[in-house]
């Protein structure tokens, strides 16, 4: 357990704002991120498959990052977490660091010509629904003039902040043992990006560094892709609505009925006696 005693000497590269661009939120509708694979596979504990279609075919706007909340909170702290975990590192090994997305496009050659959405902020994987954003990327100096990557020398890092309460889904500090949601995310951008590492560093109450390692398979990877893309074939392109699997999906149902489109006809005294000699007749003949 690591405990944040000093704030960073360099300068923390804050986003100045949450959320997404109008161009990231109409690139978010043509495919999937590494955040929504476990709603799809009914593994998220906040969102249900019914909810991502619903984002997906243009039935639902897009459930974006607030500028309040946990949102807020996990955005702005994010830099800090990526401090944290870059000083983890060097503890263990000097030769690590740590890269945001620009700085690694800019450092390889390789994942600058990677295939990338229109913003150039998301990563396009087998297929081009098949997305992922990831937080840093984790390089070993020694390997920053390679023309092609070595999956010994570079990995990814997800930064997370939790409170006490959530980080009780975390198994041991150091180990694979992160919440299904967190464990679908890593391994889909492990996949996206050709790697084989994932780390997860966790801020837990602002206090408490811990981090996780999640070592990804490549038969594992495919079967994770095969199933998602299963899910988005059958649903997404066929735009045919994926049965209901929770009771927080009565909002889109309640939403989705709630307007009536057909004209309604005004009431006489002559369609209510019609109206009730139907029922009597029913009545009478059970």
């Amino acid at each position: 357990m690591t405990s944040v005693t000093a704030l960073p000497a360099a300068p923390l590269r804050v986003p100045p704002t949450v959320g997404l661009s109008a161009a990231q939120l109409a690139e978010r509708r043509t495919g999937l991120g590494a955040s929504e694979v476990a709603a799809v596979l009914g593994l998220d504990k906040y969102k249900s498959p019914l909810d991502v279609w619903a984002e997906k075919t243009g039935r639902r706007a897009p459930e974006v990052a607030s500028d309040s909340g946990p949102a807020l909170m996990g955005q702005l702290l994010e830099p800090i977490v990526a401090e944290l975990a870059q000083r983890a590192y060097r503890e263990q090994d000097a030769g690590l660091e740590v890269l945001t997305v620009e700085e690694a496009v800019a450092r390889l050659p390789w994942l600058a010509v990677k295939r990338r959405t229109p913003s150039g902020s998301t990563f396009i994987g087998r297929e081009d629904w098949q997305r992922a954003s990831p937080d840093r990327f984790v390089l070993r100096q020694s390997a920053a003039d390679f023309d092609v990557q070595s999956f010994s020398d570079l990995y990814l890092l997800e930064c997370k902040t939790k409170s006490w309460r959530t980080f009780r889904d975390f198994g041991v500090p150091g180990s694979d043992q992160v919440p299904y949601s967190i464990l679908c995310q890593a391994i889909w951008q492990a996949d996206v990006l050709e790697l084989e590492r994932v780390d997860v560093g966790v801020l837990v109450d602002g206090r408490d560094y811990h981090p996780f390692t999640v070592r990804v398979a490549h038969a594992l990877a495919l079967d994770l892709y095969e199933q998602v893309r299963d899910w988005w074939q059958r649903y997404v392109v066929a735009d045919v609505e994926p049965p209901v699997s929770r009771a927080s999906d009565v909002q889109y149902l309640r939403a989705k009925f709630d307007t009536v489109r057909d004209e309604l006809m005004p009431s006489n005294p002559d369609i209510e006696q019609a109206v009730n000699l139907l029922a009597e007749a029913r009545r009478a003949t059970k």
